[in-house]
């Protein structure tokens, strides 16, 4: 098993530039899918340190892209942000099938454009109460 960096990424979207992290899938399979991580309302692509904590698991079966929406909080513009990573995916992982997970907000954004898109082979909703 050989483990590769995470690689920083900029993908061009509709409100400019957004700013991602791709964890390579450690199996040399030029067709692995791809997890594709949305945040939630408040939250970031780190996610505290279980998002990265979480790419890293899969890894180990997948390439992960994480990103950081660019501080909209409409699900409206989030979905076009989502759409433009989903776009990045398709080009440069054109081979593998693509998963969707949203956490909160995010899982909002993802349901929508996964109802857009033929290609999404899986969806993920993950909420959570703010406070036990």
């Amino acid at each position: 098993m050989k483990i590769k960096p995470e690689e920083t990424i900029q993908i061009q979207g509709p409100y400019g530039e957004i700013n991602g992290i791709l964890t390579p899938c450690i199996e040399e399979n030029t067709a692995a899918p791809v997890l594709v991580l949305a945040h939630g309302f408040r939250g970031s692509m780190d996610g505290g340190g279980r998002a990265a904590v979480l790419a890293e698991m899969a890894s180990e079966c997948c390439n992960v892209i994480r990103f950081n929406f660019n501080g909209s909080q409409i699900l409206s513009k989030q979905v076009e942000e989502l759409e433009a990573v989903l776009a990045y995916v398709r080009l440069k992982f054109s081979a593998g099938k693509i998963f969707l997970l949203g956490r909160s907000l995010g899982g909002a954004a993802a349901l929508v454009a996964a109802s857009r898109s033929a290609d999404i082979a899986g969806l993920v909703l993950w909420a959570a109460p703010n406070d036990l």
